[in-house]
């Protein structure tokens, strides 16, 4: 189909149907491909219309629009639906069981703007669960949300959401009118093994509230390739990860967001991101936009990066110094310097010859790349397209690495631990390479016997070996990683976590009477401190009596908003107890079902009153059994609590516990109130010593 207009296409919403949110998923396009095998739209117009421009629905493949333009939309632009989902059914919900033909549509030097006139949660291009296509060297703008978005699966279930090549597309001015939040220039959801975003061109993204993040993985994507990609101009941070596992991010440039720069994602089990050979230009030195906490190298990595504020001030990474982050494990090889771009407040990122950039292993590139490639001189048919413009091969590998353990509650001291590493190759073409092993932290561990491995697999193919990692000291944490000689795989990280802490055993029994000497009683303990963006906010003492938990906490917080109906939306100690009866010791990603106890101060700090949540209930109620004190403090108050082990949900002193505690705290300056764990984990085994 080359050089046809489709316009002035009308749509009505259903019967009972008001509207639809994220991606506005149930608007049909005006051109719909069904059952469409290996057709071709060059130098087509879509416009006029009030649903999304075009829209590829199950059993299409291989499909490709090229140079063509989609211009006011009351919807959308590119619709590529899910693989299983056919006609107009919702997209919420589809399962993704049984094989079908991957869609693999092409979307290549196009223009999509001015869309999302009646449907504002439109996407100026949506990949919804459907894999192999290729988005390439598009360009985007005057969208009302977001410019692309790829995946639809909140989480880290199984997807076909593979091997999405998001390349060299230009993306800017996308929610300018600040109608929407939470978007950003390229969105991606879910685990996604051979999705590239690399050498995309993102700038002047903003937002009503919150959101307007330049590149934005969202909840659960995964084992992605970030690279070589220019974002600047962005109202919030230049790259924002929610969470998710094992995506690299390298060799990018995050330049004059308006607050700060970067979120590298919340607290898991594993790696969210390796961030590395970057330049991180601010307008001010905020590096970190908002992150709970200076997390520590094993839930992400930043290395070799370099980072300069164009007024001068120091950087700081989520209230910290460049040193302090520094002294956490993080930011080896960071440079702090001027990197000699042209001119990057009017948008020159060229780099002189004799940048410090390069002494990061920073590799440059054309930013200027991205976007249609020609101007007025566009082909006059596909085939002299083709010949100027030769498509990338469709048939490619994609090595997914997985990293597994039998780790039965065993604790992290001096031993051996036995991992697991497959290598599969879940793409179209055989695929060789090599990886090499290593432990952490450095200096803590070590793998034992061969540190490369070698593969070489057809499609479908896996191979699967035991490494052993040797601990010599307790940690916290150890880990074993991949670091890829090649681009056909990522760096994949298998963190461990201790799973067990001493809880000591004091005999006897524990009344009302002994409350008040609890903080002399467990002040030979060791104190865990409780920490929101380097701020101390709590430090924790407890023990284990024959019929209770005995607790204590130097509460730091000076301002005290009780809550009893919501403990969490006040200032509280919340004690979060979760059920053992899982196979292994060692926590799943997943909460399990809990128990919770608060501590409520009163706003005279006059008494502390504790209620309790059973599990599957909504509201709080009180616990009377709980034997409470409260003393002031000259920073702070002290807070102790003697807890029936049967409010959480144990008949006598368990031999084991999982648990964790919370502090609810004002934050500062904003004044909201946050909550900070004293542990990563959604649960942590702790034993009891006698």
């Amino acid at each position: 189909f080359e050089h046809l207009a489709f316009a002035h296409q009308q749509w009505d919403l259903p019967t009972g149907c008001s509207g639809y949110i994220q991606a506005a998923f149930g608007v049909p396009g005006a051109v719909i491909l069904e059952g469409a095998d290996r057709c071709v739209f060059y130098r087509c117009r879509v416009a006029h219309i009030n649903g999304y421009g075009i829209e590829v629905l199950r059993g299409s493949t291989a499909n490709t629009f090229a140079a063509c333009t989609i211009h006011d939309a009351g919807g959308g632009g590119v619709k590529i639906g899910h693989e299983e989902l056919h006609g107009h059914d919702s997209a919420l919900g589809e399962t993704m069981d049984g094989e079908v033909e991957p869609i693999e549509t092409t979307v290549v030097d196009c223009t999509i703007r001015d869309c999302g006139h009646l449907f504002p949660s439109a996407i100026g291009i949506w990949v919804g669960n459907s894999g192999w296509n290729r988005l390439l060297h598009n360009h985007i703008f005057d969208c009302n949300y977001t410019g692309i978005s790829c995946g639809w699966q909140w989480g880290y279930a199984p997807t076909k959401a593979m091997a999405n090549r998001i390349e060299f597309n230009h993306i800017h001015h996308i929610n300018h009118r600040e109608v929407l939040s939470d978007n950003g220039g390229i969105y991606t959801l879910g685990v996604q093994p051979g999705t590239t975003l690399i050498g995309n061109r993102i700038h002047d993204i903003s937002c009503h509230h919150y959101g307007a993040w330049g590149i934005y993985p969202d909840e659960g994507s995964s084992e992605m390739r970030v690279e070589r990609n220019l974002v600047s101009g962005t109202k919030k941070a230049a790259y924002s990860i929610h969470y998710g596992r094992d995506n690299l991010v390298q060799n990018n440039i995050f330049a004059l967001s308006e607050e700060g720069h970067l979120q590298l994602g919340k607290r898991e089990q594993h790696r969210s991101c390796l961030f590395r050979r970057n330049a991180v230009v601010a307008l001010n030195g905020r590096v970190f936009s908002s992150v709970d906490r200076p997390d520590l190298p094993a839930h992400y990595t930043m290395q070799d990066n370099l980072y300069w504020a164009l007024d001068g001030s120091p950087c700081t990474f989520n209230g910290l110094t460049l040193e302090d982050h520094r002294a956490l494990g993080q930011n080896t090889g960071a440079l702090v310097v001027d990197p000699l771009f042209a001119d990057p407040e009017g948008g020159d990122y060229s780099l002189r010859a004799d940048s410090p950039l390069f002494q990061t292993g920073f590799k440059a590139f054309d930013w200027m790349a991205a976007g249609p490639r020609f101007g007025e001189a566009i082909p006059e048919t596909y085939e002299d397209y083709l010949a100027r413009h030769p498509l990338p091969p469709a048939d490619i590998p994609v090595i997914q690495t997985i990293i597994e353990v039998d780790f039965e509650g065993q604790r992290l001291a001096s031993g051996d631990i036995t991992f697991r590493v497959t290598v599969k190759n879940l793409g179209r073409r055989e695929g060789s390479g090599n990886l090499i092993l290593k432990a952490g932290p450095i200096g803590q561990a070590t793998v034992l016997g061969e540190s490369s491995l070698d593969y070489a697999l057809a499609p479908g193919a896996e191979i699967a070996v035991p490494v052993t990692v040797r601990a010599f000291e307790t940690c916290d944490a150890i880990w074993l990683e991949t670091e890829p000689l090649d681009e056909l795989a990522v760096p994949i990280r298998k963190v461990l976590f201790d799973p067990a802490l001493d809880l000591w055993k004091i005999p006897g029994g524990w009344g009302e009477q002994d409350v008040g000497s609890l903080p002399e009683a467990l002040s030979v303990l060791p104190e865990r401190p409780i920490v929101r963006r380097g701020r101390a906010v709590a430090g924790v003492r407890m023990a284990a009596g024959n019929d209770s938990l005995l607790f204590h906490a130097h509460f730091h917080e000076t301002e005290l908003r009780p809550n009893l109906d919501m403990p969490w939306s006040g200032t509280a100690m919340e004690i979060i107890a979760f059920q053992t009866g899982a196979k292994k010791a060692y926590p799943t990603d997943q909460n399990l079902p809990k128990s919770l106890v608060a501590l409520v101060p009163s706003a005279n700090a006059e008494k502390l009153e504790a209620v309790h949540l059973a599990p599957g209930a909504d509201t709080p109620v009180p616990a009377p059994a709980v034997r409470t004190a409260i003393t002031p403090l000259p920073a702070g108050y002290s807070l102790s609590a003697i807890i029936p082990w049967k409010l959480l949900g144990l008949e006598t002193c368990p031999e084991k516990i999982c648990f964790d505690v919370v502090a609810d705290v004002v934050d500062r300056p904003a004044g909201s109130i946050v909550q900070a764990q004293m542990f990563d984990l959604p649960c942590h085994g702790w034993d009891v010593r006698r």
